[in-house]
């Protein structure tokens, strides 16, 4: 239920150098409202229990509805109030410069989708959509009846494109701007995108051959297993120069790009990596910072109580 504390360096706490007091401390803080809160939940299931037999009935008494609507409303205003007290004792324990840390994650998530852009034009890496995954993809081969497993694990082949930049034709607008893009940059990343996407279906195309070659091989028995191992070695050699090709295309977008503009798209890297790591889901999770509500995080001030894995 409540918030506990392992001493290993988590994300967070690498990132702001927090001590083993500190961390207890923030934990510690946590918990103690945690407590509080889990207290009031029980009140607040009750009052909508009561809520709802008393507008069940054909003529529900408004006085008793308002009755209870006031303490929801109540409990509410304190939770808040409560929370805004917490978010200042855990402040209090880090020092100037461990705060400066914190802001700069703020910051940084302001340009989440800045940086998913980005990664849509090929400039910074990272999957856009699915980033906690995008080294966890393999090619698979057909599966049959009895099967129990896939086939050997293979290396990682890279999403196929759609379009040029994810789901449009047209590069982000809103990296040409932060960015300070020419047409002239932006036809050169156009240029490598679609070398890139044409390289990547002929590759695809001759990984679709390969998976028909190996159901062959291995539809009846006495398979040969230097024909088999052959196309899976092929197909593992595939997956090595698909990913080169992806690493070359992302260097040859960077190379159009002048020194202030590398600066800049530094920024959005770091954003990216900070992404997928759980370092925001950490410091929302302690209360450390919060985020606007409908953030996609672990948001305390919309679930109520803390989680801080400190």
């Amino acid at each position: 239920m409540f918030a506990g504390g392992c001493w290993g360096q988590n994300d967070l706490r690498q990132r702001l150098g927090l001590t083993d007091s500190q961390a207890v401390a923030i934990v510690k803080l946590n918990q103690d409202y945690n407590i509080y809160w889990f207290a009031r939940q029980e009140r607040v299931g009750s009052l909508n229990n009561e809520l709802s037999e008393i507008v069940g009935v054909p003529a529900p008494d408004a006085r008793e509805i308002g009755v209870r609507a006031v303490e929801l409303e109540a409990i509410r205003r304190d939770r808040v109030e409560r929370q805004a007290v917490l978010r200042g004792q855990v402040a209090a324990q880090l020092t100037p410069a461990q705060t400066t840390s914190v802001n700069g994650l703020i910051a940084a998530y302001t340009l989440q989708p800045l940086a998913n852009d980005a990664a849509c034009a090929y400039l910074v890496n990272g999957n856009p959509y699915f980033p906690q995954y995008s080294s966890q993809l393999y090619p698979t081969g057909a599966l049959r009846s009895g099967d129990f497993s896939l086939t050997p694990p293979l290396p990682y082949i890279p999403l196929a494109p759609t379009a040029s930049f994810c789901n449009s034709n047209l590069f982000p607008i809103s990296v040409r701007d932060y960015l300070g893009l020419t047409d002239a940059q932006i036809a050169s990343i156009y240029a490598a995108s679609a070398a890139y996407n044409d390289f990547y279906s002929r590759k695809q195309n001759r990984l679709t051959e390969l998976r028909l070659e190996i159901e062959d091989l291995t539809a009846h028995g006495n398979t040969d297993p230097v024909a088999l191992g052959l196309r899976y070695a092929e197909m593992a050699q595939i997956g090595r120069e698909m990913e080169a090709k992806k690493a070359q295309l992302r260097d040859a977008a960077r190379t159009v790009l002048n020194a202030p503009q590398t600066v800049k798209l530094k920024a959005l890297q770091d954003t990216q990596t900070m992404l997928e790591s759980n370092v925001l889901n950490e410091a929302v999770g302690c209360n450390l910072i919060q985020l606007p509500l409908g953030a996609g995080l672990n948001q305390p001030a919309a679930g109520g109580l803390s989680f801080c894995p400190l």
